[in-house]
Order: C-alpha cells, then structure tokens, then sequence
C-alpha cells in the first residue's frame, strides 16, 4: 500500500504543478473584469455545460461512494491527472470542433474555460481524495 501512496502523491505534484503553472498564465493572462464577464457570457442551459456539470456531479458522487477503496480512489486520481495532462489538447480539440457539441464556441486560446469548467473542479476532487486518503492512512 505505501507505493499506491507514493504513486498518489507523485500524480498529485503532478497535478498541482500542472494547475500552478495554469492558474499564473490565466493570473497573468485574463484580466477579473474579462474573467467575469466570461461567466456572464455562458449560456447555462446549453445542453453541452449542463452535460459538463453533470460529469462534476456524478464524479463527486463516485469519489464518494468509492472512498474506501484505494485502487479506485487511484485510478480516478491518476484519470484526472491524464486530463490536466491533455488540457490543452482539449482545448484545441474544442476550439477546432466546438460547432459539434455546443451552441457558441468557448475554447480561446489562454484555455480560460477549459480551465474553470474542467480543471478547477477536477483539482477540488483530486483534494478530496487526497485529504481522505491521508487521514485514513
């Protein structure tokens, strides 16, 4: 078990370092007023958003239902960091297709939506993984 620890916390410096080196380019990048003004321009209804909360939703609540089980609890840490990983892949996978699966293109180019629909949220579960894991073991 100490090595699915070890494994755990590699993928979560990882995975902080990933979200650090995101959050000072959008620090830097994206000014507040432009930032919200990007939440205001998001059309809640849009049945790709929706679909996307959705994901959050039934993610938080497999963490939770799988809390005691490490290898799953670390193969859905390790899947969120692989994301993270291909952030801007995705990114740029959204901004070239977006006409597909949604209404109006989100995808910039500083992955600002990426970022605050998929990565914040992910990081928020990878915590709560984290924080579980270590006070159980």
């Amino acid at each position: 078990m100490d090595s699915l620890a070890e494994h755990s916390s590699a993928a979560i410096n990882l995975l902080y370092s990933g979200a650090d080196n995101v959050l000072r380019s959008l620090e830097s990048a994206v000014p507040a007023d432009v930032l919200s003004d990007f939440m205001q321009s998001v059309n809640w209804r849009e049945p790709f958003v929706v679909v996307l909360l959705s994901m959050h939703v039934l993610l938080w609540l497999f963490a939770i239902y799988t809390r005691r089980n490490d290898l799953i609890q670390f193969f859905l840490v390790a899947m969120l960091v692989g994301v993270a990983l291909y952030a801007q892949r995705l990114n740029n996978f959204g901004k070239a297709n977006w006409k597909l699966f949604a209404a109006q293109d989100y995808f910039d180019s500083s992955g600002t939506f990426l970022m605050i629909f998929v990565l914040v949220p992910f990081l928020l579960l990878t915590n709560f993984i984290v924080v579980r894991f270590s006070t159980v073991n």
